[in-house]
């Protein structure tokens, strides 16, 4: 992009590569970089083991008897475990479904976050499993269910030889949940917990397995083997830096969902960071956007009420958002209906509720991001955030370059997260005026500093999405 300042796309195949080796990746490229630049022979040291000896230890346990104790644990825990029933959604289940999907961003600030990890700690489980717990809370209460499966991913590295190995280690464990409102917040991580380290302890039969076995064929082919994905990866000992070089990596939306719903947590020196994604198939943007905000309530109540049972955190209260959600409980008759989400619309911020018809100054905008969105402008709202309706920070620095070269004024990259089309649209349109009034210029491309759009957007970025809770 320029001399200092450069994007770096590195696209390996998810078949030969997991996120546990894109620490290594970076770790090495630093040592590696560092090295050339001084000169001198970097210092890694030579691999004990390859990824292809560890795919020959593996295809091999496969036929052991240790494989067989493993795959019999699995059996054993969903043959005792409840069968669940798929969660309700907005829109019926169709045969041919597309894909399509999106996702709504999240942060929890670093003050909640230290909260967190304390209520973690008083109950002798890790954040992660908290947050978990908390994901279960909110979908067993959402859809009135006592059971579910909750699938996560993890590393598989259980051997020290293999921790320095770039390659595809990780695999996905489904795991049973039983969800009782009588339990106290303790009481109930402390089950979660002894679920999953029991479950990680047969961690190596891999997933595409289960579908295979009779005990597990039914459930494949009915509601499957899971209803929902979470993830929580641990990057605060992440280096942010390649030898002299400060990096940051930046998140890329996938407008699409192989779940239905997914919650993926980024626990970050400043925070968490993550987002809820969903099937746009089944699910309404609305009701995907109040999953994520009363996801964040929950993880509030759990900070200030750690001791409280399960049925008293996830009391609705005032929450517009779970009163939104009740739609989708099994002890509803009814789908949602359009009077439903007219009551979401009245009782949440004012920013979900702008006509749907749009202004002249939207509309100039919207037709930008409907260009590099590829999306139709007829589905845009003025309600609409960009990174919501698949955008990323490459996409916005090419939206903000064409709205300046449209507009003659360039928008704050940081705005692109937490304002919408509507806001976006008016705000600028009284720059304009301002602008126009005052015999002023539009903003340059470039600042005094001389840096470019993208470093600018960049290093924004970061800052913006561990602030916005």
């Amino acid at each position: 992009i320029d001399d200092d300042d450069h994007v770096f796309v590195f696209v390996p195949h998810r078949l030969v590569w997991d996120g546990g080796s894109v620490d290594l990746l970076i770790n090495e490229l630093s040592v590696i970089y560092q090295a050339q630049l001084s000169g001198v022979p970097h210092d890694l040291p030579e691999l004990t083991v390859t990824h292809g000896d560890y795919a020959e230890w593996y295809l091999n346990w496969l036929a052991s008897t240790q494989f067989e104790d493993q795959l019999s644990f699995w059996k054993k825990r969903f043959a005792d475990a409840p069968p669940p029933r798929a969660l309700r959604t907005d829109m019926p289940r169709g045969a041919g479904m597309t894909g399509q999907g999106s996702t709504h961003w999240m942060a929890v600030d670093g003050a909640l976050t230290r909260q967190l990890r304390s209520v973690a700690r008083s109950h002798e489980v890790t954040l992660n499993m908290l947050a978990l717990g908390v994901f279960a809370l909110l979908l067993s209460s959402v859809a009135d269910a006592r059971s579910l499966v909750v699938a996560t991913p993890v590393r598989s590295r259980q051997f020290p030889e293999v921790e320095t190995v770039m390659g595809l280690f990780g695999n996905l464990l489904p795991l049973p949940v039983e969800v009782d409102p009588r339990q106290t917040l303790g009481e109930f991580v402390q089950y979660l917990k002894h679920q999953l380290v029991s479950a990680m302890d047969n961690q190596q039969v891999p997933f595409e397995r289960f579908a295979g076995e009779p005990e597990f064929s039914g459930r494949a082919k009915g509601d499957g083997l899971y209803q929902v994905l979470f993830s929580f990866e641990d990057a605060r000992e992440r280096s942010l830096a390649i030898g002299p070089l400060r990096h940051r990596q930046l998140p890329v939306s996938q407008r699409g969902a192989t779940e239905d719903l997914g919650l993926w947590l980024t626990e970050a020196p400043d925070g968490l960071e993550g987002g809820l994604t969903y099937n746009a198939d089944i699910y309404r943007r609305e009701t995907a956007a109040a999953l994520r905000n009363r996801y964040v309530e929950l993880l509030q109540r759990v900070a200030e009420h750690p001791k409280d049972t399960l049925a008293a955190l996830v009391a609705a209260g005032t929450s517009p958002d779970a009163v939104y959600l009740r739609h989708l409980s099994r002890s509803q008759t009814a789908e949602p209906a359009a009077g439903a989400r007219e009551e979401r619309a009245a009782g949440v911020a004012a920013e979900t509720s702008p006509p749907a018809v749009l202004v002249s100054a939207q509309l100039q905008l919207a037709q930008i991001w409907a260009a590099v969105l590829k999306i139709k402008l007829s589905d845009m709202r003025p309600s609409d955030n960009f990174f919501d309706l698949g955008g990323d920070p490459l996409l916005a620095m090419r939206v903000i370059q064409l709205a300046e070269r449209a507009s003659g004024f360039r928008t704050a990259p940081p705005r692109y997260v937490f304002e919408n089309l509507g806001q976006l649209a008016s705000r600028d349109a009284a720059s304009a005026l301002g602008e126009a009034r005052s015999g002023g210029g539009g903003a340059r491309l470039k600042d005094a500093a001389g840096r470019t759009l993208l470093g600018r957007m960049f290093s924004g970025w970061g800052k913006a999405v561990r602030s916005n809770s």
